[in-house]
């Protein structure tokens, strides 16, 4: 009688184990896995096409800061800290085969110094220029080997260049 007890014991774990997987009891399906988590980068400036464009003012106009995609409502937060400015969104996802998509509903820029004006020595953008831009969709590239999210060639107000995030 034990035994049998073991065996439906074992056997109703493992169909609790695979209805979790399987998404049936709301944990989601299992090819979303490996876009879940936080991921950390930046979109990295490629080319100005307002005033210089050196290496050195394309290294001085990116954004460095973090993506984390959850699993919850399927939502997705993205941080990013210029010079003196700091931008935060939040919006849903969706993915198909490699590609994850981002669509914004909250997007919030924030400009150090706005009330005693911005510091012309330090670059930055338009506040309303930098809110329209991440108001668009951003589709990202999962890598082979699941460590990178890479989006796509894109343009923020001047700015030509990717944003790039790394799993740690």
């Amino acid at each position: 009688m034990i035994f049998s007890n073991d065996i439906k014991l074992s056997s109703l774990i493992k169909g609790v184990i695979v209805l979790s997987v399987t998404g049936v009891l709301g944990c989601g399906d299992s090819k979303t896995i490996p876009f879940l988590g936080q991921w950390n980068g930046e979109f990295t400036v490629s080319k100005v096409l307002q005033g210089p464009n050196t290496p050195q003012d394309q290294k001085r106009h990116s954004l460095k800061g973090y993506l984390k995609i959850v699993l919850n409502k399927k939502s997705y937060s993205m941080h990013l800290e210029g010079e003196q400015q700091t931008i935060d969104v939040q919006g849903s996802w969706n993915y198909s085969g490699n590609q994850v998509t981002l669509s914004p509903i909250d997007v919030k820029v924030e400009t150090a110094g706005k009330d005693e004006g911005v510091d012309p020595n330090r670059k930055w953008i338009l506040p309303e220029d930098l809110y329209a831009a991440y108001l668009k969709k951003f589709v990202f590239r999962l890598s082979k080997d699941g460590n990178t999210l890479q989006g796509l060639d894109t343009t923020i107000v001047i700015l030509e260049g990717a944003h790039v995030f790394k799993k740690d």
